[in-house]
């Protein structure tokens, strides 16, 4: 038995597998770039606590020892800083063409993961201090 389909129905499916990919690649970014920002947010409150920690330590010991604590608290406040400057600027409800939405939100996507990586940084660095 020979099935035959007609020409204007694979276009029609050739045309929706390429066009209607970037709603859902736009929607896949848009949901990683808010997975970042949910598993950092709650890292808000570790770093400040850890930065308060580190300043009372630094008031307990020599001049040299406490300007190396103080350091590590300033990049402590300056990570959770960067946190407030990239969720100032983001819209999660950009609006634009498909292009310019992935462009958009790759670039957000970039954003958060650097934002990620100097809080967890600067929180490992600081809790490391802390333990010394």
């Amino acid at each position: 038995m020979k099935i035959t389909i007609p020409i204007s129905v694979l276009l029609v499916l050739l045309i929706a597998s390429c066009g209607g990919d970037k709603p859902n690649q736009i929607n896949n970014l848009k949901d990683e770039v808010m997975g970042l920002h949910d598993e950092v947010m709650p890292k808000m409150g570790d770093l400040r606590k850890a930065s308060k920690s580190l300043m009372m330590k630094a008031e307990t010991l020599d001049s040299t020892s406490a300007a190396k604590l103080k350091v590590i608290a300033e990049d402590i406040e300056a990570a959770n800083e960067f946190m407030m400057d990239w969720m100032r600027q983001y819209e999660p409800d950009m609006e634009g063409t498909d292009e310019e939405l992935l462009e958009y939100y790759k670039a957000q996507r970039a954003g958060i993961q650097e934002v990620k990586e100097r809080m967890l940084n600067a929180l490992e660095q600081g809790q490391k201090a802390l333990s010394e």
